[in-house]
């Protein structure tokens, strides 16, 4: 695992010096002539990049052409076959493949644990059952994807649930979760993933850990689909914090760069504080009128409030409706009046 760490952080080491190789040539030409070379130096990494995509596409559709003529042969063995009878197996050079039917999920395999929705009595009819597909990889097929953790340790299954008629069961958001690879005892390095075929921005997808969790005794998943166990051999990354005032003023506020920011929410705070202030003070004045009985009359004009005003201590700017700054100036001068 540590091997293939280091290989990668080698390759991404001389992408970069490379990269900086080429900024440091287009620095020594002239401004015109640096641009034209950049910009065919990026179209030609480009046709690199999507020759590539091109390759991982076409090996991934060969991968779901497969799959798919698999899983269409096992269906048609799959309808003579009862209830009772043993799963066939069959060892390829790449993987090792089961299926047949049962009335326990969690029987296919010491590997699986499956809710009781996929249980059924045993003295239960043959339609009933289940028929299923389920698939141990000798060889990572998706090796060629970037996307998994660096290393050498995987285990990767696939499982397809079916109806006894070999009618797919869509087994996806489930509210109990499935666990797979039970038998194993993971540690917090082990890294439970599924191959999402629809990622974007990828040439046939991506490992990714949605909807799986590593709770130590296996992987619990909601959906089924093709699932790995990958050893996780990064070293976690550390955050290191002298102080919790110094860790906010230097990574939070950023003093350094943000000192126009800082300026902006302190006289907001300001005038928030003053205006707050002012309407307290008026109000305190107002309950003082009140109880002193100094309230002037309140005179009431038959206005609707909208385009006209209802009483003669109504603040709105009316009549400066068609200019708004003027609507907002003399409203607000009202108010504080």
């Amino acid at each position: 695992v540590q091997a293939a760490i280091r290989a990668q952080e080698m390759q991404k080491e001389q992408e970069t010096r490379a990269a900086a190789r080429k900024e440091i040539e287009f620095a020594m030409l002239p401004a015109w002539e640096a641009n034209i070379k950049r910009r065919e130096f990026e179209e030609a990494a480009n046709k690199v990049r999507e020759a590539q995509l091109e390759a991982e596409r076409e090996v991934s559709q060969i991968i779901t052409r497969t799959a798919v003529l698999r899983d269409t042969i096992c269906k048609m063995r799959l309808q003579f076959q009862t209830t009772g009878e043993p799963p066939l197996r069959f060892l390829t050079p790449g993987f090792t493949i089961y299926f047949g039917k049962t009335r326990n999920m969690s029987s296919v395999s010491n590997s699986l644990r499956f809710p009781d929705k996929y249980i059924v009595p045993p003295t239960a009819p043959d339609y009933t059952a289940f028929s299923y597909i389920y698939l141990e990889y000798i060889k990572n097929i998706y090796g060629w994807s970037k996307s998994a953790p660096p290393g050498n340790t995987t285990k990767i299954i696939t499982l397809i649930v079916m109806k006894a008629s070999t009618i797919d069961i869509d087994v996806n958001n489930e509210p109990n979760p499935i666990r797979t690879f039970a038998q194993d005892n993971l540690f917090s390095s082990g890294l439970c993933m599924f191959w999402d075929r629809f990622a974007p921005n990828t040439a046939g997808g991506a490992w990714s850990t949605q909807g799986l969790l590593n709770n130590g005794n296996g992987c619990l998943t909601t959906h089924l689909s093709d699932i790995g166990v990958f050893v996780d051999g990064r070293a976690p990354g550390m955050l290191s914090v002298n102080s919790a005032t110094s860790y906010y003023l230097d990574e939070i506020v950023d003093v350094g760069t943000n000192l126009s920011q800082m300026g902006i929410m302190g006289l907001i705070l300001v005038i928030g504080t003053i205006v707050g202030m002012f309407g307290y003070i008026r109000d305190e004045l107002t309950r003082a009128n009140q109880r002193a009985s100094k309230k002037k009359d309140f005179f009431y004009l038959g206005g609707d409030g909208v385009t006209s005003p209802v009483s003669v201590e109504d603040p709105i700017a009316y009549g400066k409706l068609r200019n708004k700054g003027a609507f907002l100036a003399l409203t607000f001068w009202r108010v504080l009046a």
